[in-house]
């Protein structure tokens, strides 16, 4: 379904989806910019958008506020 089940009976038959990423090896944190992630981040975030069809604009890479890639 495509939708939140309206009771718990319902939400119990449901089934997640899972899918499996190739993920990165190497730090983001330094990354101040879009184009200075690893391929591999941009190409989850890249799955994100199309799964969810919705655009990610704000990227955290770190704890700090200054740890933010606003796209």
């Amino acid at each position: 379904i495509s939708y939140i089940p309206s009771t718990i009976n319902k939400f119990s038959l449901c089934k997640p989806i899972f899918k499996e990423l190739p993920g990165w090896k190497t730090s983001t944190k330094d990354c101040k910019k879009w184009e200075e992630l690893p391929d591999n981040a941009l190409n989850f975030i890249n799955f994100i958008e199309e799964y969810t069809q919705t655009k990610v604009s704000i990227v955290s890479v770190g704890p700090k506020r200054s740890s933010t890639i606003i796209r």
